[in-house]
């Protein structure tokens, strides 16, 4: 594969269906595809197989910019490669990432791809743990096995959120990330969010406190909903027994919603604190949690014309606050 530096490009891939059996035929043409240099710069070229389907296949190229891509798309090269692949298989579809799709069909972005391969497995995995954890229940021995079990079913629950995390990042790549508004009571939100947590919460012997009037505001319920369930976990992963966790939320002239998520755990150290809500992919989430959560936090908040902050607050080691506008004013249920 030729590989190249890579910044904010344009990325088009070629999707088809290729029996196992001609496998060989198709990467070989792929490979005279690549011999040839193209009409046009192409920083990166690569064969990927869908996870989960072993007869899709896709070629992705990333290239510098949209004049590049059409010459090369407009080139006799690039028509006998697609004829290639109808010869051996079908032709499934062109599609452009982080622009406007191309033909006539609209496609999901890569990561939704890769998303919707991997939940299956991932919810398989998740069963086939709970299973195990009940048939070994209070099983004189093997205590450190129902250890293992729900050490491991904690990861498929964080895998998962960072799979949900990538559907969000891909909306935003894609310049899709509108929130659609809906009256939001704010203390059912919080306290559904307390719920979801709540078994891990008893079993660590952690205090979770949920302080919110009646407020309904203008929220997409769904973004928000993710942002309270990252710091929410983010919080939980860092406490300890005998800590406490508070959800809060309040109204500030009428015009602001504050939603706040605090513990009492370890401090968020002074080197994490500066690359807070930035995508850090490669973190291993320490204290602070950086990663891809924090940085999702941010973008749905600011995809809500608010913001996202790492607060000083008296009784409290750690205050991630959200304020958000709210354009008309607030009403209260009934």
């Amino acid at each position: 594969m030729r590989r190249g530096t890579i910044d904010r490009t344009l990325t088009s891939v070629v999707i088809c269906r290729v029996a196992t059996d001609r496998l060989p035929e198709f990467l070989q043409l792929v490979e005279e595809f690549e011999d040839a240099p193209p009409p046009a710069f192409c920083l990166e070229r690569e064969a990927w197989s869908k996870v989960g389907d072993p007869d899709a296949y896709c070629l992705i190229e990333r290239w510098a910019d949209l004049p590049s891509l059409q010459a090369h798309q407009a080139s006799d090269r690039h028509r006998a490669l697609l004829g290639g692949i109808r010869a051996l298989g079908r032709l499934e579809g062109e599609r452009l990432l982080g622009g406007v799709a191309l033909g006539t069909e609209r496609a999901p972005a890569l990561a939704q791809l890769v998303v919707h391969d991997l939940r299956n497995p991932l919810a398989a995995v998740s069963a086939l743990v709970s299973v195990v954890e009940e048939r070994i229940a209070g099983a004189a021995g093997l205590e450190q096995e129902a250890e293992d079990l729900r050490v491991a079913r904690a990861e498929c629950r964080r895998i998962s959120r960072m799979l949900s995390d990538l559907l969000v990042l891909s909306r935003i790549e894609r310049k899709r990330l509108h929130p659609h508004r809906a009256a939001t009571p704010v203390r059912k939100l919080l306290d559904d969010v307390a719920c979801a947590i709540a078994a891990r919460v008893a079993a660590s012997g952690v205090l979770v406190l949920v302080e919110a009037d009646a407020t309904v505001a203008p929220l997409d319920r769904e973004l928000v909903r993710r942002l309270l369930d990252n710091l929410a976990e983010n919080a939980l992963r860092h406490v300890h027994a005998g800590d406490r966790i508070q959800l809060a939320a309040h109204t500030e002239g009428g015009k602001l919603l504050r939603i706040a998520v605090r513990n009492t755990g370890p401090e968020v150290p002074a080197r994490v604190q500066r690359k807070l809500f930035q995508a850090d992919v490669l973190s291993d989430g320490g204290a602070g949690g950086t990663g891809l959560g924090l940085y999702v936090c941010r973008l749905v908040a600011e995809a809500h014309a608010g913001s996202i902050s790492l607060v000083t607050r008296a009784g409290w080691s750690v205050s991630f606050e959200v304020v958000l506008p709210l354009g008309a004013e607030p009403r209260s249920a009934s």
